[in-house]
């Protein structure tokens, strides 16, 4: 049986605290509100999967650890997402295309 888990604009900091440490990041209080700020403004445009929120979580915390991101820089947040999604996309073409050859 497989769990869906869907996260929503009710979603709290602290439940995605919770998935933070199940998944083994490192992030102070303040990031995990910071992440939780972007969850629930996409949450506002479409309901997020527990892997977008996964998802997010493991690109945030990259970009605190590699310095290209710091709490409330919304704009970088952009950006590495944007990129993650850019990268995802053409991973896939490429999958498409090596299994049509």
């Amino acid at each position: 049986m497989v769990e869906r888990v869907i996260v929503h604009r009710l979603t709290g900091w602290n439940a995605v605290k919770s998935r933070v440490e199940q998944l083994g990041l490192n992030l102070t209080d303040d990031e995990v509100k910071d992440a939780t700020a972007k969850i629930k403004e996409l949450a506002d445009v479409r309901t997020q999967s527990m892997d977008d929120v996964d998802s997010l979580l493991r690109i945030y915390h990259s970009g605190i650890q590699s310095g290209e991101l710091a709490v409330g820089q919304k704009e970088a947040l952009d950006r590495l997402l944007q990129q993650h999604h850019e990268t995802s996309r053409e991973r896939q073409l490429l999958g498409d295309v090596a299994v049509a050859a």
